[in-house]
This record gives C-alpha cells, sequence and structure tokens, in this order.
C-alpha cells in the first residue's frame, strides 16, 4: 500500500484517525472509488481527498469486504487496518453522511474570518446573442435587470460586504447584454467608496475595444473566461450565433486580443466531446500561433457535461489526456487552476452557496442560494422590480 496523494488537511484536523474496536465488524466506505488500468489498483477516499495505490492482495482483500464484510482479525492480517485507521474501511452502523456533514460545518466555522460578504456574482441579463447546441440555460426565461434593481442590489453590496476589497463576477445567459447595468452598478459602488475587482463569464462576442476599456477602468475587470469549441467550423457551428456577420469567430479571437492588451486576462475554455475531439489537435496549434508569447491568455481542456454518463466517457478522458500531453509538449500557456492535484475539500454545494462568503444574485435581484442549494440561507435577498 502507497499513498499516492495525501489527505485533505482540513479534513485530517477536523477528524481523529478511527480507533478499531476488535467487537465491531467493518465494511467498505460509501466514499470510495476504484480505478483499475494497466495492472496499476488505485483507490480514491473522496471525503478525505486521499488517494493509495494497492497489492494485487490488498486489492482483492477490499473486493472481498465489499462482499461479506469482515472482522478486524482479517484487516489485521491481510494489511488493511491502517485504512480502517483512515476512513476507507468503516463499522456497519457508521454514519458517513453524518460525519462528512459534521466536518463540513466545521471546516466553515474554522475558515471564518471577517464578517460579511466577500465574493457577489451577479446575472444581469438571462438573455445571449448565441444558441449554444450544448446550453442548460435553453428554456430560462429572457429577461434582464431594471434600473430599480440594480440600485436595491447596490444598497445591498454596500451593506453586506465585508470590509476589505469584493469580488463581482458577472455571469448570464450573456452578461454583456447587461453591460449599461454593469457600469451602472460599478459607478455607483466607485462612487461610495467600496473597493472591488471583477471577473467574467463570457462568449467575448460582444466585446468592442471601447468596451474593453470601459471593462478595464470601469468595472475593475481583471480576468474573463471564454468559451471555444474547436476552430473556425465547430464554433460556429455550435455557438450559432443570431446575427453570425456580427458576432462571429473572428469577433471574439480580436476581443481576447484587445483584452489582453488592456492587461485584462482571458482563460480560454476549450469545450470537447466525442465529436469534436479528434479535431481539437490544429485548433490547438492555431491557439498556440495566434497566443502562444501571450502570457495573459491560457486555456483549459472542458468536456461537455453532457458526456459525463455516457458509455464511452472513459475513452473520451484517455483522449483527453493525450491531448493534454500534446499540449505540455508543444508548451501551450495552459491555464493551471484546472489541474487535478489541486483538488480540495469542497466546503460549498456550488458557486450558489458559498453561505458567509458569496452569494448569487440573479436578474431580478433575488439569491439563487434559497433556490437552487438550500432551502433557507440566513442573508438571502429577495428584491423586487
Amino acid at each position: 500500500m502507497k499513498t499516492i496523494r495525501e489527505p485533505f488537511e482540513r479534513v485530517i484536523a477536523a477528524n481523529r484517525r478511527k480507533t478499531l474496536d476488535p467487537a465491531q465488524t467493518y465494511r467498505l466506505s460509501l466514499y470510495l472509488h476504484f480505478c483499475v488500468h494497466a495492472g496499476v489498483r488505485l483507490v480514491l477516499n473522496t471525503f478525505t481527498g486521499e488517494i493509495v495505490r494497492l497489492s494485487p492482495q490488498e486489492y482483492d482483500a477490499l473486493m472481498y469486504i465489499q462482499q461479506h464484510g469482515a472482522e478486524l482479525g482479517f484487516l489485521e492480517q491481510s494489511g488493511l487496518s491502517e485504512l480502517a485507521k483512515r476512513r476507507f474501511i468503516v463499522e456497519p452502523d457508521y454514519d458517513e453522511p453524518g460525519e462528512y456533514l459534521k466536518t463540513l460545518e466545521l471546516i466553515r466555522l474554522m475558515s471564518r474570518r471577517k464578517p460579511g460578504l466577500k465574493t457577489y456574482t451577479i446575472l444581469p441579463t438571462t438573455g445571449c446573442n448565441a444558441r449554444c447546441v450544448y446550453c442548460y440555460e435553453q428554456n430560462y426565461a429572457v429577461r434582464t435587470m431594471t434600473g430599480e434593481t440594480a440600485r436595491q442590489l447596490v444598497d445591498f453590496i454596500c451593506e453586506t460586504r465585508h470590509d476589505d476589497q469584493i469580488t463581482l463576477s458577472w455571469f448570464g445567459g450573456e452578461p454583456l447584454i447587461g453591460h449599461k447595468t454593469i457600469s451602472y452598478i460599478c459607478r455607483r459602488l466607485t462612487e461610495r467608496g467600496v473597493p472591488f475587482r471583477s471577473g467574467m463569464v463570457t462568449n467575448a462576442s460582444l466585446f468592442t475595444k471601447e468596451l474593453v476599456h470601459e471593462a478595464k477602468k470601469c468595472w475593475n475587470l481583471e480576468k474573463v473566461q471564454v468559451s471555444l469549441d474547436g476552430d473556425r467550423h465547430d464554433y460556429m457551428e455550435r455557438k450559432q450565433y443570431m446575427d453570425p456577420v456580427r458576432h462571429n469567430y473572428d469577433v471574439v479571437m480580436g476581443a481576447i486580443r484587445d483584452l489582453s492588451d488592456e492587461g485584462i486576462r482571458a482563460t480560454l475554455r476549450v469545450n470537447y466531446d466525442k465529436e469534436n475531439i479528434s479535431r481539437l489537435r490544429p485548433f490547438l496549434d492555431e491557439i498556440k500561433a495566434e497566443f502562444g508569447r501571450d502570457h495573459h491568455v491560457t486555456l483549459y481542456l472542458s468536456a461537455l457535461y453532457q458526456e459525463n454518463n455516457k458509455p464511452y466517457y472513459v475513452e473520451l478522458e484517455r483522449e483527453m489526456f493525450a491531448l493534454k500531453r500534446y499540449m505540455d509538449e508543444s508548451g501551450i500557456n495552459q491555464y493551471a487552476g484546472r489541474e487535478i492535484w489541486n483538488a480540495s475539500f469542497r466546503v460549498n454545494y456550488c458557486m450558489a452557496d458559498g453561505l458567509d462568503k458569496s452569494i448569487v444574485i440573479d436578474r431580478t435581484g433575488a439569491s439563487l442560494t434559497a433556490s437552487i442549494c438550500r432551502r433557507v440561507v440566513p442573508g438571502a435577498i429577495f428584491l423586487t422590480e
């Protein structure tokens, strides 16, 4: 048995090593995930984050426990008692979901530093000028934040923020459709002495040089994420812009250059699925030729969410890793934040569940936290139009 990745420090700090009871029987943890490939046997504990490499005998012993359970003597004879102390193996009545929630709340309590919210993810509109074939927002009603809601939102931010710099994260829809609302909110916050910076998830097709300049000076925009789908043909086939003459691949490439010229970091999210992954290598070469010397532009690969449960997903991931090796060898600027080894214990379910640190607000001013992640969240707001 060899540890390949150490457990999350915060989880270990919140949980003592288990003491084994000879009177108990044992089963496998609910949080285990096995991977066997090319003779290598790995097991991941998704609760603690630890990855262990097993010998064939240890793997067979775990498979036996999975089917039949075991007593402490079997664990000791098989060399698995250490895994039991690390919560890979637990008692039959051990309340793992309960322990997870206790750990979650304890880590949240330990992580609290300053009162007030730190990050505000804001949807100024649910409208979009693209009709991406894979979009999960296709059936959303198209509405944009009103001036009165924007005014109330500024008041809410001033009343609930912590006393340091805050982060505004613009989301949509396509947030640039609501660029006037963004400018209003940012100007009002500046006038009221609120220190802030901002980021954005956008298709970038609505950026002009003038708007990029305003984003830098007025919005304090530091970074954007831009979704791409491959070369010009794949991109236009999948984006399906309502006005492809004005909004297209070349416009987006130009916007990325304009963002970089203003010192705004652009992270290119390259979407892949079974249909387009074989055509991405030439596209990556194109991106390297265009932005290879530009430290403001980085990219990462991301599978479309629809692919996750497909029977070919494992093979698709193998192709992705081969493509990533090609990126490494080619010296393509990659976004380090997506590295798998940077994984950590998640104290929130999604970006709408930051609880005491962040909040998501839709175009009506309603906190999405209450409707998506939990029924009741302290501090959730519901502004009226």
